[in-house]
């Protein structure tokens, strides 16, 4: 796992430098709450507006790969990134298609909702409520209800 956290450094030092509107995503952002024992990659959910800006702050620290996304995703930017030997993807103006409905989520800046601190560097979160939203349309209910169980714990 340490050498995931160290990609995941890497790839924020280099995006907070940049002065990117960022936030971790998926498992590693379970993760990072205690919601989940492990990830197999690093999902990083981009303000549209700074995509090629963070392309361009990423660049020198791996390779991108070819990759489409799954069919139910429609997002208007997705991009595949190998850091460190971990698989980022990078992704701005999340789309989901689910129930014959498109669903535009993209990373709004009130969804950051806190930060963990690792070594020195801030990694921004992504809403644990946009993710419950977000596993409901992909048809994930065990991490829905692990939010969910998660946020009833909560004091406050």
């Amino acid at each position: 796992m340490d050498d995931k956290l160290a990609a995941l450094k890497t790839a924020a030092r280099a995006l907070n430098g940049a002065g990117i509107t960022w936030a971790l995503g998926g498992s590693a952002m379970l993760y990072l709450h205690g919601i989940t024992d492990s990830f197999r990659d690093i999902d990083l959910m981009i303000a549209e507006e700074d995509v090629q800006k963070a392309l361009q702050a990423l660049a020198p620290l791996g390779k991108m790969l070819d990759s489409e996304p799954d069919a139910s995703y429609l997002t208007r930017h997705f991009y595949q990134m190998q850091i460190e030997g971990l698989s980022l993807d990078l992704m701005a103006g999340l789309t989901l298609k689910a129930d014959g409905e498109t669903h535009y989520l993209p990373l709004k800046r009130q969804e950051i909702t806190e930060y963990k601190e690792m070594e020195g560097v801030m990694i921004p979160l992504h809403s644990l409520s946009a993710w419950r939203r977000i596993y409901a349309l992909l048809k994930r209910p065990q991490r829905v209800d692990a939010i969910q169980d998660y946020l009833n714990q909560r004091p406050g």
